[in-house]
């Protein structure tokens, strides 16, 4: 396993365990892809998308190669988990997205079909397969198929690279939206004696009140 340690001076410390998925029941979300189904941890996930219709050609822009996804405000790098795996990705009436995250950053994980959620066993990989860093494990589901269980950071080093460096592209444009975004505020409009318009930065705002003005005091 791993124990990582953040200490901040005057605040305190923070201890995170990961125990060996070896060791563990995990909750998990099984999904299908190229016809065979995976397990993806639900520790790893934070949304589930889904593309239909138009959006599958508008939802989904390209930015210095890599595709990215307009996930609440910012671009999310896209994973094709089929191409991943080595086969053809196939165009559809629609796309599921599974958003992920690796470390300190988020990707989205293009699947044919999204299944259901189960409490799985972790089975450790055979040796002969130990060295693909796209799989933590395997799992036997209900009707006694085998399912292997995918490692989010492994698949998003293999398929985009460092993960430090998933939103690379992305950032740049990003930067350049703050940038022209630095330049407006928002503001409270107001009415001056003779009709006139003000503004007032609505950071410098406490609240709003209304009152008689015979309220008024000297």
């Amino acid at each position: 396993g791993m124990v990582d340690v953040h200490s901040t001076l005057g605040i305190g410390t923070t201890f995170k365990l990961r125990i060996p998925l070896t060791l563990a029941i995990i909750h998990a979300l099984l999904v299908t892809c190229a016809g065979e189904r995976y397990a993806i941890p639900q520790t790893s996930m934070i949304e589930l998308i889904r593309l239909h219709g138009d959006r599958v050609q508008t939802g989904i822009e390209r930015i210095h190669g890599v595709r990215v996804h307009r996930y609440r405000g910012k671009l999310l790098p896209l994973v094709s988990l089929t191409q991943v795996l080595g086969g053809t990705e196939e165009n559809g009436e629609s796309i599921n997205i599974v958003v992920l995250q690796a470390d300190q950053q988020q990707f989205g994980l293009i699947v044919d079909r999204v299944n259901d959620t189960q409490e799985i066993v972790v089975k450790p990989l055979n040796k002969l397969l130990r060295g693909i860093s796209s799989l933590a494990g395997a799992t036997i589901l209900g009707d006694g198929q085998v399912a292997l269980i995918l490692d989010v950071t492994g698949l998003a080093e293999l398929a985009l690279g460092d993960v430090r460096q998933l939103t690379a592209g992305a950032a740049e444009v990003d930067s350049e939206s703050e940038t022209t975004s630095q330049d407006t505020q928002q503001v409270v409009l107001v009415n001056g004696p003779h009709g006139e318009r003000f503004a007032v930065p609505l950071s410098a705002v406490a609240r709003l009140e209304e009152f008689p003005a015979t309220k008024i005091e000297w």
